[in-house]
Order: structure tokens, then sequence, then C-alpha cells
């Protein structure tokens, strides 16, 4: 009998947790993985990018990190909006920017209209604008 209710309880388990939706790492739009921010800060970029992200239908995530798992930052970038639940709609619209540290290096990608909107010229643009910020260690301001 106790055999029995627990091979009953194991499946009702199994089953429940698999009717559970699955919290993606997006629960956040700024992961700061190589700690360039002070919370203070990080509250701040994520607070204004909820707020652009909501109101455009468009994710705006920002990551950094110290480990691009051996990839290139480029494909890294894609992988990492990609595979953590980012983007609006059927066309999961959004953006990311990544920033590496190990690299010395960051990329933006885009996603759906973020594609068709943030071309190689835009993206040279933005890199103009961040790149003297990140070379002083400024990351708040390049953000």
């Amino acid at each position: 009998m106790k055999k029995k209710l627990f091979a009953l309880l194991f499946a009702v388990i199994l089953c429940v947790s698999f009717a559970l939706p699955v919290s993606a790492a997006n629960d956040t739009r700024l992961v700061d993985e190589a700690q360039l921010l002070t919370s203070s800060e990080a509250a701040e970029i994520e607070s204004y990018l909820d707020e652009i992200s909501e109101r455009q239908k468009f994710d705006v995530v920002i990551h950094t990190t110290y480990d691009t798992n051996g990839q290139y930052i480029r494909d890294y970038a894609d992988d990492y909006f990609d595979y953590n639940g980012y983007g609006f709609g059927s066309k999961y619209d959004g953006c990311i920017l990544v920033i590496d540290m190990s690299g010395r290096d960051w990329w933006i990608s885009g996603c759906g209209r973020g594609v068709e909107n943030i071309d190689s010229e835009t993206i040279d643009m933005i890199g103009e604008e961040i790149t003297p910020y990140l070379s002083s260690g400024d990351y708040y301001d390049a953000m």
C-alpha cells in the first residue's frame, strides 16, 4: 500500500511540475553578471529598461559578462536573447547590448523589429557613443 501511495504521490508531483510555467531569466532586463554597477545604478537602469520596453512593446536588454562560453560575442548575444525568453510578440521584438569584460568587447543584437530597425549603421553610431564610456570604466553612462 505504501509503495502505491508513494508512486501515486510521485506521479502527481511530476505532473504538476510539468504543468507549472517555467520562469525564464527575463524577470530582469538588466543582467549584470560582471558586477559593473552599484545596486542603485542597476535599479535605475532596470527601471528605465522596463519603462521603455513596456511602452514600446520592444524588449531592451543589457547583459554584462566575463564569459561568453567560447562563443563570438555576436553569437553569444543572439543566443542569450533567444534562450532567455526575451522579446515581445510573435517575432520576439527587442534588442540586447552585451558587454564582455574578458574580451573587452560589446555587441548589440536585435530580434524581430530589432533586426529591421537596428542596422549596422545604427550599431556603429551607438558604438561611437558608448565606447568612450566603456573605455574609461564609466559603465553606468555607457548603458
